[in-house]
């Protein structure tokens, strides 16, 4: 008979009965004992064939997930939100970014006087030049970033050097701009600050007038702090 391609193989077969490996006249035909069969473990092949690689023999009878695992299919949105708590703080991601916030501020119309020293926050009120009264309340803490006040005159005025500032708690003043223009509109921005705001600390925004040659008038003053 011909029980492999191209082998001929022999015997005389007895009672088959129980597991394959009771079969002794069958083992004996296709194994080492009487056989063009080589046995490899419980593998056998030609002898002009590569024995089986024990690494991928292992891997193959060896189990591929623990007795309990449970089936992606049976996983619920539970499970997966009851892992994921805590802050990720050992690693960044590209292109991650802070969220931060906006405060708006502004003066009403006002045409400012020489060499003199206003105020202003988020009131709907024309500049002043008593300090402390145009408060504007942080109530989370961050870190200033940036200022951008953008000022338009009916009147431009002259191009002396007129400079605006952040004014923290009345005691420090961070200077946003200093422009020496004389156009209409006057942008006065910053997005290089770094000032450190505790919940409950104000600040305001602080003017510092020129002595101009022609003033500017009727101005009207309005922009936005960014803290992160």
């Amino acid at each position: 008979m011909s029980d492999i391609p191209g082998n001929e193989v022999t015997a005389t077969w007895g009672t088959i009965d129980g597991a394959l490996s009771n079969q002794v006249d069958l083992m004996e035909a296709i194994g080492t004992g009487g056989g063009s069969m080589i046995q490899h473990g419980n593998e056998y092949h030609e002898p002009d064939m590569e024995p089986a690689n024990s690494n991928i023999q292992g891997h193959i009878q060896s189990a591929h997930a623990p007795a309990n695992a449970q089936k992606n299919s049976d996983i619920t949105k539970a499970e997966i939100e009851g892992k994921l708590t805590g802050e990720i703080s050992t690693h960044t991601h590209a292109g991650g970014s802070v969220v931060g916030y906006a405060i708006n501020v502004q003066a009403l119309t006002s045409s400012p006087v020489d060499a003199q020293t206003i105020y202003f926050g988020n009131l709907p009120k024309a500049p002043v030049t008593v300090a402390a009264t145009s408060k504007v309340h942080i109530r989370k803490a961050g870190t200033i970033k940036m200022a951008n006040i953008y000022c338009y005159s009916g009147t431009a005025g002259t191009a002396e050097s007129w400079s605006i500032y952040i004014r923290k708690n009345n005691t420090t003043d961070y200077l946003i701009a200093t422009l020496a223009v004389n156009t209409n509109e006057r942008v006065f921005s910053n997005s290089s600050l770094s000032i450190a705001m505790a919940a409950g600390d104000y600040f305001e925004i602080k003017s510092v007038n020129p002595t101009w040659s022609t003033n500017p008038l009727t101005c009207i003053l309005a922009g936005y702090i960014y803290i992160e």
